[in-house]
């Protein structure tokens, strides 16, 4: 999720209020799992179909969906994977 900088010094807040709003209302694109994933392993479905629309990041242990193709509102997401075992040394 990116972050928006805007001065406050404006004397039109017309864009901050604009950019608030389609921040507000976008579909998530983005699906943080609860554990660690092997990713090898992981199947999504949406709404009770497999999808192939999405990747693995790795960094933020999440589903991600490309930019303009997010799940429809109300859409069931599920991820079923197996999860990692780290040890410790």
């Amino acid at each position: 999720v990116g972050e928006d900088f805007m001065s406050i010094c404006k004397t039109d807040y017309t864009p901050v209020y604009q950019t608030m709003a389609e921040n507000l209302f976008a579909l998530r694109n983005q699906f943080f799992l609860s554990r660690l994933a092997d990713k090898n392993t992981i199947t999504v479905t949406v709404n009770g179909v497999v999808s192939t629309i999405w990747s693995y990041d790795e960094v933020t242990n999440s589903i991600v969906f490309p930019e303009g193709n997010p799940p429809a509102a109300g859409s069931e997401i599920v991820a079923d994977y197996d999860t990692l075992c780290i040890k410790r040394q």
